[in-house]
């Protein structure tokens, strides 16, 4: 088991006044360079939520101020407007205008009218709104964990729950005069959408908030992973003040079991047994998925380099030393000849990922890992100047992301004809991230002999694009890719391919020829590189790749935990006639007939097993014929 290790995060910013108790969610932390401005309308907003048993807890007493924190003076007017409300969408219980005298940090405005709670209330909401150009950042966070159902902000006109955002909650607090002392421990939303693999122990941590009135100086702790054996943990000598986060890290766990199971963390005998004000925010349940064991996971490296780039070469070896160190399929390699000057081995389309640099300018060496932005290693999209240690932390963080889907990549070559087929398998484990998912599968070339600066003639340029085989952008996966899917594509693969960038016009504006932007091709040194991501073509922050798989032209290779029993799922229904439901199991209906069941991560099950909830493709073999369908259990 690993040691926990247990830390104190930070302190309310301003004073309590003994007369007075302050009630939010903010641990009081002001991010002054990361406020937020939400939407395109110039309206703006944010509010936390009381629910009923913070209602009943807080019942007589009088809320006399409102804190907050704003992040520009530039509203109309310069005022903001404070309102304590039951619903975000009826009228408010009272509403007050008021200067923003300051920004970041924090304001306290006195009431002219303050509220006496009555405990009928089943929520409040306290809040500002304020008009204001959206390109200035108004809205104020701590960054802390999330709460479900506890913080809105108001996008385009409509309240909307920042769950989810990973932007903590609004530094807004309410003053209530008159409070008595009361202890009430609040457990946030944990980030627990990682990626978890059966037989591999996972840490979890949690932040919890203390809420009350009274330092916390002992808990217990339970953890629930599925129908595993739960993690206790008991706190104590504990010195955690009012209005703060602390952080709880529980032992490691080893997940034993595949699918989707719920994570249930419970809080207890708070200060040995105090009476917790407000218990129905003690426990929290989350749903996470547990991948197999041998999940297969290859990440995506992007070079972006030029023949003319003086420093390119070095780039090369960093990229090509930090991906030779690594185990076989962690990552695969596509250099872009773009970021510098257009080179002869340009492709049209390589011009298009100039699109993830984080402003009108370009540059190179540089590479991408999974196009994922703000990667270990204070990374931006793309890292200029690959460094190993920079590099080796993007991949390892990106190793941790959640995959999705296994693939398989299936190639043929005819040397004959030089007739070339390329099958891609796609198997989702779970439900992928909502909008637009999509197949990309490129052609690469290894080691072509050619001139680059600070290198020589001969330099071996690694993995050059050749070009992309699917469409600008990718394929669609039909249904979001909730489902195994299938794509193919056959060619003949030319003697040379031309850099497409280099249209008849250019070559003839730089008194070039054609033969100098034409590459042979070299069967040995011809790869198919396949990946599944989110593609976005307004965000370049929202293109993360998924998985990603790789192989020599005339090759194949199937990811571990990849499995494709979808044969005859559309045109043999009769195979379900061949098949009953007992209770939570399936069974043929007679001896002759052999059963085989097999869950979206391609676990096994034999007939008349327990089966949990989840979809499964059953596979029926009678009279020698094999026929499947897909069942939702």
């Amino acid at each position: 088991m690993k040691k926990t290790l247990l830390f104190l995060l930070c302190s309310i910013a301003t004073c309590i006044p003994a007369s007075a108790s302050v009630i939010g969610y903010s641990d009081g932390t002001i991010y002054k360079y990361q406020m937020l401005s939400v939407g395109e309308s110039s309206q703006q907003g944010i509010a936390i939520k009381l629910p009923a048993g913070k209602i009943k807890m807080l019942q007589g007493q009088t809320i006399h101020a409102i804190q907050a924190v704003f992040g520009s003076l530039n509203t109309t007017d310069g005022k903001a407007t404070l309102f304590i409300a039951t619903s975000l969408e009826g009228t408010p219980l009272l509403q007050q205008a008021v200067e923003i005298s300051a920004t970041a940090q924090w304001l306290t405005y006195a009431l002219d009218h303050p509220y006496t709670i009555t405990g009928s209330e089943e929520a409040l909401y306290i809040g500002y709104t304020a008009e204001i150009s959206p390109s200035y950042k108004l809205l104020s966070t701590d960054r802390s964990n999330d709460i479900h159902d506890g913080c809105f902000v108001m996008k385009d006109g409509v309240w909307t729950d920042t769950y989810g955002m990973n932007v903590g909650v609004g530094n807004i607090r309410i003053e209530t005069d008159g409070q008595q002392a009361f202890t009430d421990v609040c457990v946030k939303m944990p980030q627990w959408d990682n990626y978890y693999r059966s037989g591999t122990p996972a840490d979890f941590i949690a932040e919890l908030y203390n809420i009350g009135t009274d330092t916390i100086r002992s808990l217990n702790a339970t953890l629930q992973i599925g129908n595993g054996n739960a993690i206790h943990l008991t706190e104590s000598n504990l010195q955690w003040l009012p209005g703060t986060n602390y952080t709880l890290s529980l032992p490691a766990i080893e997940m034993s079991t595949e699918g989707e199971v719920q994570a249930v963390l419970n809080v207890s005998n708070i200060n040995n047994g105090t009476t917790d004000a407000d218990e129905t925010d003690n426990s929290t349940r989350l749903p996470i998925y547990i991948y197999p064991a041998n999940m297969e996971r290859t990440v995506l490296v992007e070079s972006f380099t030029g023949q003319d780039c003086t420093s390119c070469a070095d780039g090369h070896s960093v990229v090509s030393e930090v991906l030779e160190s690594l185990p076989p399929f962690t990552a695969a390699e596509v250099s872009h000849h773009v970021g510098f000057l257009p080179d002869a081995f340009t492709m049209l389309e390589d011009s298009a990922l100039l699109f993830y640099y984080p402003s009108q300018s370009t540059y190179a060496p540089a590479v991408m890992v999974n196009r994922m932005v703000g990667a270990t290693g204070g990374a931006s999209t793309p890292i200029f100047s690959p460094e190993r240690e920079k590099l080796k932390n993007a991949i390892a963080t990106a190793q941790q992301q959640k995959p999705y889907v296994s693939l398989q990549l299936k190639t043929t070559y005819q040397t004959s004809t030089r007739g070339v087929e390329i099958k891609v398998g796609m198997m989702p484990h779970t439900a992928l991230p909502d909008g637009d998912n999509r197949l990309n599968v490129a052609l690469v070339q290894h080691n072509i002999k050619a001139y680059q600066a600070n290198a020589g003639g001969t330099y071996a340029h690694p993995y050059v694009s050749r070009g992309m085989l699917t469409p600008e952008g990718g394929v669609a996966l039909d249904n979001g890719g909730t489902e195994i899917q299938h794509w193919t594509t056959s060619f003949t693969l030319p003697e040379s391919i031309r850099s497409s960038w280099w249209t008849d016009q250019r070559l003839q504006n730089a008194a070039m020829d054609v033969n100098q932007v034409t590459w042979t091709t070299d069967i040995p040194n011809m790869y198919i590189v396949a990946w599944v991501g989110a593609f976005d073509a307004a965000n370049n922050n929202a293109n993360r790749i998924y998985n990603c798989i790789s192989t020599v032209l005339g090759a194949s290779h199937t990811q571990a935990a990849y499995h494709d029993d979808t044969d005859g799922i559309a045109s043999a229904p009769q195979a379900e006639h061949l098949v009953k439901q007992v209770g939570n199991t399936l069974v043929p209906i007679n001896n002759s007939t052999a059963l085989h069941i097999y869950d979206m991560s391609g676990r096994s099950y034999a007939a008349g097993s327990a089966l949990p909830r989840g979809i499964y493709i059953v596979r029926v073999i009678a009279d020698g014929v094999s026929s499947s369908f897909r069942w939702l259990r």
